[in-house]
C-alpha cells in the first residue's frame, strides 16, 4: 500500500481482526500505544498459537523523539526449593522442504511476561481505557471466528503439539471414530475463558492473574514437577531498557536504525548484518553494482551472513554477553508474530511476541495457553544458559528504521515472527527500503513481499519467486564450493516470518503486512 497523508494512524499486523483492533483504537481517539495494546489483545484470539497471555515478548516504543525498549520477555523459571523435573519431550515442525527441532511439556513452561508486559506498555503513554480495548477481543472470543488461512498452516505444523493439549485439541481438530482430523481454513473456533481471562486482567490488573482462583488454577496445571513456580511469578518484573542504535552511513539514503539491545540477540545481529551488508552494497557500486534480486545480490549478503555466523564462535551465545565481546558486537554493529502501529502525531509502537510453539499445556479454565520457550535453542542455549530468575535470550527485534527524504524524516515501524529467521527478516525489509535493491521509493507492500535469503549453519535457503532465470544454479554451484546445501522455497513460505511494517513522518502514513503470514494493514 503507498504511503498516504493526512490520517491518523496505521496499524499492520498478521491478522484482519488484528489490524482491524488498532483501527478502532484510533478511531476511538487513541494513539498508537492504545492501537498497539488493542491490536495485540486481539492477536491473542486471531493467532492463538503465535502469542498469547501465556507468552512474552518485546515492543519497541516511540513516543515524540525518544525511543525506548520495553522487555516483557519470559525468566529462566526454578527459583525457589529444588525438585525433580519432568523430561523434556521432543517434535520435529516442518515448514515444507525444510525442518526444525523444538520441546515441549511442562518442563519447558517459562514465566509468562505478556500480562505485565501490556499493563506497563498502556501505563506509558495509552489514553483509551484498558477494558474496553479489551471488550474488543473478549468479544471475538465469546462469540468465536473462523481459523485463516495463516493459523492453519501453523495448526498444521504444531499438530503433535496441539494433540497433547487437552484445551487447545478440541479447538484445532474434530475427532471421529478415535481418529483426529485437523482443522483447516475456514473451521470456527471460540475461546469464551480466554474473554473471562481478559477481561478480569483488564479491570484489575496483572495481580489479578497471579493470585487467588488463577495462580491456583495455573499452579495446579503445571503439576509438581514442572520448574515454573510461584517463586517466579512473584519475582517477574518488565524491564525498559535503551535500544541499540546504529548509523547506516554506507546506505544509498541516510538511514538510522533502533533495535533492541540485549538480551535480545536478534537486535544485535540486524544491526551487525546491515552495516555489514551496508559496506558491501557500497564497495559493489564502485565496481559496476549489482542486479536487483540477482546472483550477486544474493551473494553478496550471503557472504555478510556467513561472516557473522563464523564470528560468532562455538559457544554463542556466551561469547555476546561476555564484556570485552559485547563491546565489540556493539560497536561493529517460533513460531512468534509482530504488530506495527505508527501516529500522526509521530508516536510508534512496535511488538514482536511469541508463545514458542506452545508447551502442549494450556490452563483450561482460564483460556491461558503456555509458551515452551525453554524448549528453544535460541531463547535458552545450552552454551550460556542464564540462571533461575534471569532474562531469557529473545530474537523479537520490533526495529524502527528512520529515512531522510527530501521533504523530511519517515519513520518505519517493523518486526517479523520466524525464530532464528527474524534477523534475515527485518535485514531484508531494512536493506529494500534503504538500499535500492527494490529502487528507492518502492512500494511498501513489494517491500513485504520480496525473496528472502537466510543463512544459518551449513544451509542457504532462497525464495526463487522473482529471481532472474538462471540464479539458482548459479548459487548452488557456490554453495557446493562453499560445502553448504541449498534449499530453495518456490513461493511465499511461512519459514520466512511475517514482516509487517507501518510508516509515519514527512510522506504521511502508511504500511504493509506480509502475505506469507496473511498480513494485512488498516489506516485511518
Amino acid at each position: 500500500m503507498n504511503l498516504l497523508k493526512g490520517q491518523r494512524g496505521v496499524c499492520a499486523a498478521g491478522h484482519p481482526l488484528t489490524a482491524a483492533a488498532g483501527r478502532k483504537a484510533f478511531e476511538a481517539g487513541g494513539n498508537a500505544v492504545d492501537a498497539a495494546v488493542a491490536a495485540q489483545l486481539m492477536a491473542t484470539v486471531a493467532e492463538p498459537l503465535l502469542t498469547g497471555l501465556g507468552g512474552g515478548g518485546v515492543a519497541m516504543v516511540k513516543r515524540g523523539s525518544s525511543c525506548k525498549v520495553l522487555d516483557f520477555f519470559s525468566d529462566r523459571p526454578g527459583l525457589g526449593p529444588s525438585r525433580p523435573l519432568a523430561p523434556l519431550e521432543h517434535v520435529d515442525v516442518h515448514f515444507g522442504v525444510d525442518v526444525q527441532r523444538f520441546s515441549y511439556g511442562v518442563s519447558s513452561i517459562a514465566v509468562p511476561g505478556m500480562i505485565p508486559g501490556l499493563w506497563a506498555l498502556h501505563q506509558e503513554g495509552g489514553r483509551l481505557p484498558l477494558p474496553l480495548m479489551a471488550r474488543w477481543a473478549a468479544d471475538v472470543a465469546d462469540q468465536g471466528l473462523e481459523v485463516s488461512d495463516g493459523l492453519s498452516k501453523s495448526i498444521k505444523a504444531l499438530a503433535p503439539i496441539l494433540e497433547r493439549d487437552d484445551y487447545l485439541r478440541p479447538k484445532f481438530f474434530t475427532e471421529s471414530g478415535g481418529e483426529l482430523t485437523l482443522a483447516i481454513t475456514g473451521h470456527r473456533y471460540a475461546l469464551p475463558e480466554l474473554s473471562e481471562t481478559m477481561m478480569r486482567w483488564a479491570s484489575g490488573g496483572p495481580q489479578e492473574l497471579f493470585s487467588g482462583d488463577s495462580l491456583d488454577a495455573l499452579l495446579e496445571t503445571l503439576g509438581e514437577f514442572a520448574p515454573l513456580n510461584i517463586h517466579d511469578l512473584n519475582a517477574y518484573a518488565v524491564q525498559w531498557r535503551e535500544p541499540l542504535y546504529t548509523e547506516l552511513k554506507s546506505s544509498v539514503q541516510p538511514a538510522q536504525l533502533w533495535t533492541p539491545a540485549l538480551p535480545s540477540q536478534g537486535g544485535v545481529q540486524i544491526s551487525a548484518l546491515l552495516q555489514s551488508v551496508a559496506h558491501r552494497l557500497l564497495m559493489s557500486r564502485e565496481e559496476g553494482g549489482v542486479e536487483p534480486l540477482g546472483s550477486k545480490a544474493v551473494s553478496l549478503i550471503a557472504d555478510a551472513m556467513r561472516e557473522l555466523e563464523e564470528s560468532k564462535g562455538s559457544d554463542w551465545p556466551r561469547a555476546l554477553v561476555s564484556k570485552e565481546a559485547g563491546n565489540v558486537w556493539r560497536s561493529q554493529l517460533g513460531f512468534t508474530t509482530h504488530l506495527s502501529t505508527y501516529d500522526a502525531e509521530g508516536n510508534a509502537v512496535g511488538i514482536t511476541s511469541s508463545l514458542g510453539e506452545t508447551a502442549g499445556v494450556s490452563v483450561s479454565s482460564l483460556g491461558l495457553i503456555l509458551n515452551n520457550f525453554m524448549g528453544e535453542d535460541d531463547v535458552a542455549p545450552p552454551t550460556c544458559m542464564p540462571a533461575p530468575g534471569e532474562r531469557l535470550f529473545t530474537m523479537c527485534s520490533p526495529t524502527l528504521l528512520e529515512l531522510e527524504h527530501q521533504s523530511g524524516v519517515q519513520g518505519y515501524m517493523m518486526g517479523s515472527g520466524g525464530s532464528s529467521r527474524i534477523r534475515s527478516i527485518i535485514a531484508h525489509g531494512a536493506l529494500y527500503l534503504t538500499e535500492g535493491l527494490l529502487g528507492l521509493g518502492a512500494d511498501l507492500s513489494e517491500v513485504v513481499r520480496a525473496p528472502r535469503i537466510h543463512l544459518e549453519g551449513n544451509k542457504l535457503r532462497l525464495e526463487t519467486f522473482q529471481r532472474p532465470v538462471g540464479l539458482i544454479e548459479e548459487i548452488r554451484e557456490r554453495c557446493e564450493g562453499l560445502g553448504e546445501e541449498l534449499v530453495c522455497f518456490d513461493d511465499l513460505n511461512l519459514f520466512f516470518g511475517g514482516l509487517h511494517i507501518a510508516s509515519g513522518g514527512a510522506l504521511g502514513l502508511g504500511g504493509a503486512g506480509d502475505p506469507r503470514r496473511s498480513g494485512t494493514v488498516e489506516i485511518v
